[in-house]
């Protein structure tokens, strides 16, 4: 995945995240997140008990482009293994399809919030209840998108003795007030604090324009 050492988000969060602690972490988009969390879910899961499937890790994610990202890191990371997943999101399948893999139980869950709740509340053979990891990521961004009554029902659904994995890229009241609500003694760890920092695994790119009036058409041409 061209990670030769791990970069500063790995580094603080792979090891307690092994360890079992809940974690609480902030870092700028591109610092290698996905692979802070997803590695050691993995490792984890290479021990997992296998006489009985159940879904043993849940991502929550704000959208599903995001979910989609998250899935494809995953894929790649768990190819050599036996471990079992799938991605539950708006326009990916329909509500049977996705209700049928369900039912045979993956390991891990890539979603998005509001599509999982649906499954849960209108399907009796799909539940969380053998739940050993939650990982919210994107918290902020959830919470802004007014996803916060949806995280709050999920997490009943999710058991108590779990280990819960919190990411946001800014820590405001709403996410503090998840934190207490979600996590239970969590580390706290924080990489780049400065916004406007940027990741040294991210490219940006600037398109200058004469004008700012017409800035929506040349976005839409550049999209296009």
């Amino acid at each position: 995945s061209g990670y030769t050492n791990p970069t500063p988000i790995q580094a603080n969060v792979i090891p307690m995240a092994l360890s079992g602690r809940d974690i609480c972490a902030s870092a700028v988009t591109g610092s290698g997140k996905t692979a802070a969390f997803v590695l050691p879910f993995l490792e984890r899961l290479l021990y997992r008990p296998k006489d009985e499937a159940c879904i043993r890790v849940l991502v929550i994610t704000p959208t599903r482009e995001l979910a989609t990202q998250i899935y494809d890191v995953l894929v790649k990371l768990s190819v050599f293994t036996d471990i079992t997943s799938c991605l539950i999101c708006g326009g990916k399948k329909d509500i049977k399809s996705q209700e049928s893999v369900l039912r045979n139980r993956p390991d891990v869950v890539i979603c998005t919030p509001g599509r999982i709740i649906d499954h849960l509340r209108n399907s009796m053979s799909i539940s969380i209840a053998d739940l050993d990891i939650l990982v919210l990521d994107e918290v902020d961004r959830l919470l802004e998108l007014g996803f916060q009554e949806e995280l709050e029902e999920l997490l009943k659904y999710c058991p108590i003795n779990r280990q819960t994995l919190l990411f946001s890229a800014t820590m405001t009241t709403k996410v503090e007030d998840l934190i207490k609500l979600s996590l239970k003694k969590p580390v706290r760890v924080k990489v780049n604090a400065n916004n406007s920092a940027v990741a040294p695994r991210l490219i940006q790119e600037f398109v200058k324009l004469r004008s700012t009036e017409e800035r929506e058409a040349y976005l839409c041409s550049l999209i296009c």
